[in-house]
């Protein structure tokens, strides 16, 4: 992967206080989002919105989106439009967590970790991308009459982009352990 980052060019200090900025508003636009999205819910879309990311076919488009009728896909769109700014935020908090990791690492003399928690924050930006080819699949799936190949395409981009999310989180928990117990045993 890449061998730096744009994120990098703060200090350490500024870093983590960049990090929990982004992440008090991350957890208040996620807050949001799941309060907006609540009258998507139904029994053929438990995860309201996220069910619809997932439906990989037109008769499963049809079983989320019948349900929801004109105002839900309305809805559904707004949100889906709000998440373009939404998966920014989020896809630079975790970008910013791995680069506070990095300089953590850098300052301990880890280097060869200090150069995953960079590949980590590069995912975190291709979280970002997947999302963006979700919702842009997701768009005529909204706006007009459905058809192949978007609904495929829509949930091959949120699988790619969960997994990736899971691993990137992952590398972000572990390596703050490893770090916090490491400390630690130093101290």
């Amino acid at each position: 992967m890449f061998q730096t980052h744009p994120l990098q060019a703060c200090s350490l200090a500024e870093t983590k206080q960049r990090f929990f900025k982004l992440l008090i508003l991350t957890i208040a636009a996620s807050i949001g989002l799941m309060i907006w999205g609540q009258p998507l819910i139904h029994s053929q879309a438990p995860l309201g919105i996220l069910s619809f990311e997932f439906v990989w076919s037109l008769s499963g488009l049809e079983q989320v989106m019948t349900p929801w009728g004109e105002s839900g896909r309305q809805l559904a769109l707004k949100i889906n439009l709000a998440d373009f700014i939404y998966m920014i935020l989020y896809s630079t908090t975790l970008a910013s967590a791995a680069i506070w990791i990095e300089k953590i690492f850098i300052e301990r003399g880890l280097k060869k970790l200090g150069k995953i928690a960079i590949s980590a924050a590069w995912f975190a930006w291709i979280i970002g991308g997947l999302d963006a080819i979700e919702n842009l699949a997701s768009l005529p799936l909204l706006l007009s009459v459905p058809s192949d190949p978007w609904p495929f395409v829509m949930s091959a981009a949120a699988t790619l982009k969960f997994l990736l999310l899971l691993e990137t989180l992952f590398f972000i928990i572990v390596a703050t352990l490893f770090l916090r117990f490491s400390n630690m045993r130093h101290s």
